[in-house]
């Protein structure tokens, strides 16, 4: 079996003796390495019964599990070998089935057992009697689910140590997860039964792939490298959503060039409270990115706001290569509506040379809001966007928008605010989006 060294926060986790063990951590800090050698530890307790959660059951099997298993591989415990998943064991272990069914069952060789599913189910698992419990990415698994799970913690293997006078046992749930937005989702399980954790990512970068903290400064902001890298809890609810946007550094005077190639990008509102949002952007020779134009129009709807733009491409004599960026759901075609919003554009501006569209769904507000911060002023120290300063109503947006109190979606209760914003933001998020690399699980002695 491989020799394995922890560093000195991954190895007070593991030994601590708490009932609720949080491991905080900057990104590739080690957590899921973490919480697969906890797991083995605690599966040694043969009949015991463990559950292994994430945020969603597509996390679990896609990210989570994954990163278990080869981490347990690394250490020579092998899937077919000492464990199976979603099958029953084979005869020759002589090991009861957990189930009849056993499709979201662990078994481990010695007769040990782990359920495993997302938290998104956890109301499904109020029955079930656990002796450890371990949640990855807490920090978007939703509180109720944490309350339900520690009422599950009796399972029977650890009771009957107990009742047999073994003080060395105890229920736990281990936690690992990047900080969350919002601070007090940590800090209230604060007390003399819990243990709070943070490491970062440069404590486990002997294991990272070379030049990886490297990138990850580059294409972060500050406070999100703090958070994500250095693994700091930065509470932002509430707070100003774009940061980084500074109105002396990030205003700059670039005229529009109709020589220059153009990226116009797009928020779509057909509403006449919300505002429709189209951001001219052209860029310079040394890939740094200027707003030259903005198109803000409440009441107005993609036929109305493609006129505007076509006119002034025609009257100014735009002849480069014309991108259309912007939400992914504008490829969508609303039953009320003949042509997508994206299919409308295309009507409009697709005679211009080079024409092209350039979207991807938006998976995480967050990750669209750092990608935006980041181009303002990353963690080097480098400015990469800037804004005409007669974009008076991005500007205001930029400068007004706001986290909700949950620090996971915009403050949209004022229908003026977060459409310019979204629709700059749509542009870094296409064009720069935030890059997670992945990399294998590697531990060196």
């Amino acid at each position: 079996m491989q020799k394995v060294s922890f560093n000195t926060k991954q190895w007070q986790t593991i030994i601590s003796r708490k009932r609720n063990i949080f491991f905080v951590g900057g990104i590739g800090s080690g957590k899921t390495f973490v919480g697969a050698m906890w797991l083995l530890h605690k599966a040694c307790l043969v009949g015991s019964l463990g559950f292994v959660t994430a945020p969603v059951a597509d996390t679990l099997t896609n990210s989570t599990l994954p990163a278990l298993m080869n981490a347990w591989a690394y250490v020579g415990i092998y899937e077919g070998t000492d464990y199976v998943i979603g099958i029953r064991p084979p005869a020759d272990w002589g090991v009861k089935p957990y189930t009849h069914r056993n499709g979201k069952i662990l078994t481990w060789r010695w007769g040990s057992y782990l359920i495993l599913d997302g938290s998104d189910n956890y109301n499904k698992h109020r029955g079930v009697e656990l002796d450890y419990i371990y949640i990855d990415e807490y920090r978007d698994v939703k509180d109720e689910a944490y309350t339900v799970y520690e009422g599950r913690l009796r399972g029977k293997a650890i009771k009957l140590l107990q009742s047999a006078g073994n003080t060395d046992t105890d229920y736990q749930i281990l936690v690992t997860t990047t900080p969350p937005e919002n601070i007090a989702k940590i800090n209230r399980h604060a007390g003399d039964n819990t243990e709070i954790i943070f490491s970062t990512s440069l404590e486990n970068q002997h294991n990272l792939p070379s030049g990886y903290i490297e990138s990850l400064r580059n294409n972060y902001d500050d406070i999100t490298y703090r958070r994500e890298v250095l693994g700091e809890m930065l509470d932002i609810t509430g707070s100003n959503t774009y940061y980084a946007f500074d109105s002396v550094h990030n205003c700059f005077s670039y005229s529009y060039t109709p020589q220059s190639d153009l990226i116009l990008c797009w928020d779509f509102n057909a509403s006449p409270f919300k505002p429709m949002a189209t951001i001219a952007v052209q860029s310079d020779n040394n890939n740094n990115f200027y707003v030259v134009k903005e198109w803000i129009y409440k009441d107005s709807n993609t036929y109305q706001q493609c006129e505007k733009i076509l006119e002034f491409l025609v009257s100014t004599g735009f002849n480069a290569n014309l991108t259309i960026t912007g939400d992914y759901s504008g490829n969508r075609r609303e039953s009320n509506a003949t042509h997508s919003d994206y299919a409308i554009i295309e009507q409009y501006l697709s005679h211009y040379s080079g024409y092209k569209q350039k979207s991807r769904p938006t998976l995480s507000v967050k990750d669209r809001v750092a990608s935006l911060n980041a181009m303002f002023y990353n963690a080097a120290h480098e400015r990469r966007l800037f804004i005409h300063p007669e974009c008076k109503k991005l500007i205001e947006d930029l400068t007004k928008t706001k986290w909700k109190e949950s620090g996971i979606a915009l403050d949209d209760s004022d229908p003026e605010r977060t459409h310019a914003g979204d629709a700059l933001s749509y542009f870094s998020y296409n064009y720069f989006p935030i890059e997670r690399k992945s990399f294998s699980v590697e531990v060196k002695g």
